[in-house]
This record gives structure tokens, sequence and C-alpha cells, in this order.
């Protein structure tokens, strides 16, 4: 089949060929190039999204520790509604 498909395109096949080869390696560095930038324009799109997501961490024991604490202001209080609501639902 691929074969019929061949013999079918061969002078297309050639033509485009030829402009390849008298393109040479200007179309390489072209290419090349483009897929440099391609790649580096997700790089940023990756470092965009994960600095878009980046969330503040707290270490358990802080969040013991602060739960515990009596001073006001210093609650969790972000941590302590997310946490009861998932006490709320295993009940």
């Amino acid at each position: 089949m691929y074969h019929q498909v061949g013999y079918i395109f061969s002078e297309q096949l050639e033509l485009a060929l030829g402009h390849i080869q008298r393109l040479g390696s200007g179309l390489v560095i072209l290419v090349g190039g483009l897929f440099a930038l391609w790649i580096l324009w997700k790089f940023v799109q990756r470092r965009r999204f994960l600095k878009q997501i980046q969330v503040a961490r707290i270490a358990p024991e802080e969040l013991r520790d602060r739960m515990a604490s009596p001073q006001k202001g210093t609650e969790p209080t972000t941590a302590i509604m997310r946490i009861e609501k998932c006490l709320s639902m295993t009940r």
C-alpha cells in the first residue's frame, strides 16, 4: 500500500526534496532555531505556572504549635477550617 502511495506522489516528493536541497543548511538552521524558541517558550510557561500555584507551606509541628498557642492572631484559620471540613466529612 505504501509503495502505491509513494508511486502516486513520487513527482511531488521529488519536487519537495529538490526545494529542500536548494535551501540546504539554512533550512536546518531555521527549523533548529524555531525548535529552540519553542522549547524556551515552554520553559517560560512552566516557570510562570509553577510560580502561580506556589502555596505557602507549614510543617505539621508548626501547625500543632500554632493551634495550641493562646496568642490571638497566630492561629492558622484556613488550615483549621480545612481540617474541620475534612474531619466532618469522615464522620
